[in-house]
This record gives structure tokens, sequence and C-alpha cells, in this order.
């Protein structure tokens, strides 16, 4: 989280959109059993999308 919150703010980024990033990505970690964002690929956000 912490990468992606330095990410958000080199790339100036609105405080509130940094805020929503998080968020999602927290859900997303959450929702994949806590594993880490980059050992997942694109059907680990597929299923997150249809889960909602």
């Amino acid at each position: 989280m912490e990468s992606i919150k330095t990410e958000l703010i080199t790339k100036h980024y609105r405080y509130t959109t940094e805020k929503s990033y998080l968020h999602w990505v927290g859900i997303f970690i959450r929702f994949n059993n806590y594993v880490p964002p980059k050992d997942m690929g694109n059907s680990k956000i597929e299923r997150l999308l249809k889960g909602l």
C-alpha cells in the first residue's frame, strides 16, 4: 500500500483520488485473502468485479 501511495503522490494525484484508490486496493487485497496484488493476475480482478 505504501508503494502505491508513493506513486500516487509522485504523480500529483489529488488527495481524494489517493484515498479512493487506496480504499479499493484494500478491498481487492482483502477479497483475495491478503495475497499481494503483484502475485495476482487478471482473473483475480474479474473475480472481484463479478462478486460485487
